[in-house]
Protein backbone atom coordinates (compact mmCIF):
# COMPACT_ATOMS: atom_id res chain seq x y z
CA UNK A 1 0.00 0.00 0.00
CA UNK A 2 1.15 3.07 -1.26
CA UNK A 3 1.01 6.68 0.78
CA UNK A 4 -1.60 8.07 -1.60
CA UNK A 5 -3.71 4.58 -0.53
CA UNK A 6 -3.09 5.01 3.36
CA UNK A 7 -3.95 8.60 3.44
CA UNK A 8 -7.76 7.25 1.41
CA UNK A 9 -8.23 5.21 3.85
CA UNK A 10 -7.28 6.96 7.12
CA UNK A 11 -10.02 9.54 5.81
CA UNK A 12 -13.90 8.82 6.78
CA UNK A 13 -16.52 8.38 3.95
CA UNK A 14 -18.29 12.05 3.20
CA UNK A 15 -21.35 9.99 4.20
CA UNK A 16 -20.34 9.08 7.65
CA UNK A 17 -18.80 12.73 8.43
CA UNK A 18 -22.73 13.69 7.62
CA UNK A 19 -23.98 10.52 10.41
CA UNK A 20 -21.43 12.22 12.44
CA UNK A 21 -22.97 15.81 12.45
CA UNK A 22 -26.25 14.12 12.46
CA UNK A 23 -25.83 12.45 16.17
CA UNK A 24 -23.44 15.12 17.39
CA UNK A 25 -23.52 13.92 20.88
CA UNK A 26 -20.34 13.68 22.12
CA UNK A 27 -18.89 16.58 24.37
CA UNK A 28 -15.63 16.36 22.58
CA UNK A 29 -14.54 15.13 19.67
CA UNK A 30 -10.96 14.30 19.22
CA UNK A 31 -9.83 14.06 15.77
CA UNK A 32 -6.36 11.97 14.98
CA UNK A 33 -4.85 12.60 11.24
CA UNK A 34 -2.17 10.22 9.79
CA UNK A 35 1.38 11.13 9.60
CA UNK A 36 1.51 10.90 5.71
CA UNK A 37 -1.42 13.94 5.44
CA UNK A 38 1.74 16.13 6.53
CA UNK A 39 4.02 16.37 3.33
CA UNK A 40 6.46 18.76 1.44
CA UNK A 41 3.80 21.46 -0.93
CA UNK A 42 4.86 20.73 -4.73
CA UNK A 43 5.91 23.53 -7.15
CA UNK A 44 3.38 23.34 -9.43
CA UNK A 45 0.18 25.16 -9.08
CA UNK A 46 -1.95 22.24 -10.68
CA UNK A 47 -4.33 19.96 -8.74
CA UNK A 48 -3.49 17.24 -10.69
CA UNK A 49 0.07 17.29 -8.99
CA UNK A 50 -1.27 17.07 -5.51
CA UNK A 51 -1.54 13.12 -4.91
CA UNK A 52 -1.80 12.72 -1.78
CA UNK A 53 -5.03 14.54 -1.86
CA UNK A 54 -8.22 12.73 -2.68
CA UNK A 55 -10.41 16.11 -3.95
CA UNK A 56 -13.48 14.89 -6.11
CA UNK A 57 -14.84 17.72 -9.06
CA UNK A 58 -18.73 18.90 -8.63
CA UNK A 59 -20.48 19.36 -11.69
CA UNK A 60 -20.43 22.94 -12.97
CA UNK A 61 -24.16 23.53 -12.46
CA UNK A 62 -23.41 21.99 -8.87
CA UNK A 63 -20.90 24.39 -8.09
CA UNK A 64 -22.63 27.66 -10.08
CA UNK A 65 -25.31 26.86 -7.51
CA UNK A 66 -23.49 27.09 -4.42
CA UNK A 67 -21.78 30.52 -5.82
CA UNK A 68 -25.13 31.87 -6.41
CA UNK A 69 -26.06 31.15 -2.86
CA UNK A 70 -22.72 32.21 -1.30
CA UNK A 71 -23.60 35.75 -3.13
CA UNK A 72 -26.58 35.95 -2.27
CA UNK A 73 -26.51 35.29 1.58
CA UNK A 74 -23.13 37.53 1.95
CA UNK A 75 -24.24 40.62 0.10
CA UNK A 76 -23.59 43.32 3.25
CA UNK A 77 -27.38 44.26 2.24
CA UNK A 78 -29.20 40.62 2.18
CA UNK A 79 -32.44 40.68 4.63
CA UNK A 80 -33.99 37.74 3.12
CA UNK A 81 -34.95 34.36 4.90
CA UNK A 82 -32.35 32.03 3.09
CA UNK A 83 -29.40 30.58 5.00
CA UNK A 84 -26.29 28.65 3.35
CA UNK A 85 -25.08 27.22 6.27
CA UNK A 86 -26.80 23.93 7.06
CA UNK A 87 -28.54 22.71 10.11
CA UNK A 88 -24.89 21.97 12.18
CA UNK A 89 -22.10 24.15 10.83
CA UNK A 90 -18.33 22.70 12.07
CA UNK A 91 -15.97 26.16 12.83
CA UNK A 92 -12.28 25.24 12.11
CA UNK A 93 -9.90 26.65 14.72
CA UNK A 94 -8.42 29.47 13.05
CA UNK A 95 -11.98 31.00 12.56
CA UNK A 96 -13.52 29.88 15.80
CA UNK A 97 -10.64 32.00 17.38
CA UNK A 98 -11.27 35.15 15.55
CA UNK A 99 -15.32 34.72 16.47
CA UNK A 100 -14.68 34.31 19.97
CA UNK A 101 -11.91 37.34 20.23
CA UNK A 102 -14.97 39.58 18.16
CA UNK A 103 -17.31 38.14 20.84
CA UNK A 104 -19.26 37.53 18.06
CA UNK A 105 -20.71 34.19 20.02
CA UNK A 106 -19.93 33.11 23.77
CA UNK A 107 -16.90 30.94 23.90
CA UNK A 108 -19.10 28.23 25.58
CA UNK A 109 -21.34 27.85 22.56
CA UNK A 110 -21.44 24.36 20.77
CA UNK A 111 -19.52 21.13 21.39
CA UNK A 112 -15.66 21.51 21.28
CA UNK A 113 -13.47 19.61 18.54
CA UNK A 114 -10.27 19.16 19.24
CA UNK A 115 -8.46 18.18 16.38
CA UNK A 116 -4.47 16.52 16.80
CA UNK A 117 -2.41 16.75 13.43
CA UNK A 118 0.40 15.26 13.54
CA UNK A 119 3.38 18.01 12.14
CA UNK A 120 7.31 17.88 12.16
CA UNK A 121 7.28 19.33 15.23
CA UNK A 122 5.31 16.36 16.87
CA UNK A 123 1.44 16.51 17.48
CA UNK A 124 -0.41 20.00 16.88
CA UNK A 125 -3.65 20.35 19.30
CA UNK A 126 -6.29 22.91 17.56
CA UNK A 127 -9.47 23.96 18.81
CA UNK A 128 -12.16 24.41 17.15
CA UNK A 129 -16.20 24.33 17.54
CA UNK A 130 -19.43 21.99 16.24
CA UNK A 131 -22.56 24.32 16.11
CA UNK A 132 -26.02 22.84 15.96
CA UNK A 133 -28.56 25.51 17.79
CA UNK A 134 -30.36 27.00 15.17
CA UNK A 135 -29.72 30.30 16.95
CA UNK A 136 -26.20 30.15 17.05
CA UNK A 137 -25.99 28.59 13.42
CA UNK A 138 -26.92 31.53 12.09
CA UNK A 139 -24.98 33.63 14.33
CA UNK A 140 -21.89 32.38 12.36
CA UNK A 141 -23.22 32.94 8.91
CA UNK A 142 -23.89 36.46 10.35
CA UNK A 143 -20.79 36.82 11.58
CA UNK A 144 -19.18 35.89 8.18
CA UNK A 145 -21.50 37.94 6.52
CA UNK A 146 -19.89 41.36 8.64
CA UNK A 147 -16.43 40.54 8.79
CA UNK A 148 -16.89 40.34 4.86
CA UNK A 149 -18.68 43.42 4.29
CA UNK A 150 -16.61 45.36 6.65
CA UNK A 151 -13.74 44.77 3.68
CA UNK A 152 -16.19 46.04 1.35
CA UNK A 153 -15.94 43.54 -1.55
CA UNK A 154 -14.64 39.68 -1.68
CA UNK A 155 -13.96 37.41 -4.27
CA UNK A 156 -15.32 33.46 -4.34
CA UNK A 157 -12.50 31.26 -5.40
CA UNK A 158 -11.45 27.59 -5.49
CA UNK A 159 -8.45 26.65 -3.10
CA UNK A 160 -4.80 26.90 -3.94
CA UNK A 161 -2.27 24.56 -3.31
CA UNK A 162 -1.28 25.68 0.12
CA UNK A 163 -4.89 26.23 1.19
CA UNK A 164 -6.26 22.60 -0.10
CA UNK A 165 -3.02 21.19 1.88
CA UNK A 166 -3.73 22.62 5.04
CA UNK A 167 -7.41 21.60 4.69
CA UNK A 168 -6.60 18.11 4.00
CA UNK A 169 -4.55 17.64 6.91
CA UNK A 170 -7.20 19.25 9.65
CA UNK A 171 -10.06 16.84 8.26
CA UNK A 172 -11.04 12.67 8.17
CA UNK A 173 -12.83 12.73 5.00
CA UNK A 174 -12.00 13.36 0.86
CA UNK A 175 -12.25 17.01 -0.60
CA UNK A 176 -14.93 17.28 -2.61
CA UNK A 177 -16.71 20.43 -4.46
CA UNK A 178 -18.70 22.86 -3.74
CA UNK A 179 -16.22 24.07 -1.45
CA UNK A 180 -14.68 27.71 -1.91
CA UNK A 181 -12.43 30.55 -0.19
CA UNK A 182 -14.26 33.92 0.31
CA UNK A 183 -11.48 36.03 -0.63
CA UNK A 184 -11.35 39.65 1.03
CA UNK A 185 -8.88 42.06 2.48
CA UNK A 186 -8.56 40.70 5.45
CA UNK A 187 -10.13 37.14 5.23
CA UNK A 188 -9.77 33.89 3.02
CA UNK A 189 -12.92 32.17 4.59
CA UNK A 190 -13.20 28.42 3.53
CA UNK A 191 -16.53 27.17 3.09
CA UNK A 192 -16.65 23.67 2.64
CA UNK A 193 -20.66 22.38 1.31
CA UNK A 194 -22.45 18.80 1.60
CA UNK A 195 -25.91 18.81 0.41
CA UNK A 196 -26.06 22.47 -0.65
CA UNK A 197 -25.08 24.00 2.28
CA UNK A 198 -22.21 24.89 4.37
CA UNK A 199 -20.80 22.34 6.95
CA UNK A 200 -17.76 23.44 7.87
CA UNK A 201 -16.19 27.15 7.54
CA UNK A 202 -12.67 28.11 8.84
CA UNK A 203 -10.48 31.82 8.02
CA UNK A 204 -7.29 30.87 6.11
CA UNK A 205 -5.92 34.60 6.53
CA UNK A 206 -2.60 33.85 7.99
CA UNK A 207 -3.24 30.58 8.79
CA UNK A 208 -0.59 28.11 8.77
CA UNK A 209 0.73 24.52 11.26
Amino acid sequence: MDNRDFVRNSKLSRTKMKKMSIVFVVPIIVMFFCTSCVRTATTTSELEDLQDIVYKRAEPSTNSKAVNLLKTVFDPNYSGTQHAVGKVVFCGPFIWKKITDDQAVDSSTGIPLIMVVPTTRGNLQLRGRGIRLESDVWKIEAYIRTVLAKDGTFVIRKLNNKELRLYWAMIPYDIEEPIFILDSKNHKILVDFVDGKIMHVDDYQKASL
